[in-house]
């Protein structure tokens, strides 16, 4: 594989992971949640659900692929890990 082909399939995951993790489209992937997730009242669930949609912090620590297939949320004093393949 080329590094042109390795770049443009590296930008084609990141993209869809980006579109799934934007717009939760079930075409694309499931959401599942934990059972601490599903423990949060409905306010709070909300409020991960837009943070997980809005989540842009990307960076080499946590994206070392670029493929955006990781990160981290810190929301109500606890740590929220998010992962898409």
């Amino acid at each position: 594989m080329t590094n042109q082909t390795d770049n443009n399939s590296t930008a084609q995951i990141r993209a869809l992971n980006d579109k799934f993790r934007q717009i939760f489209d079930t075409k694309l992937g499931k959401v599942i949640i934990t059972h601490g997730v599903s423990c949060l009242n409905i306010n709070q669930l909300q409020q991960l659900i837009q943070a997980v949609k809005q989540f842009n912090d990307f960076n080499e620590d946590n994206d070392p692929w670029k493929e955006h297939d990781m990160g981290k949320i810190e929301l109500f004093d606890e740590k929220f890990w998010l992962f898409s393949t």
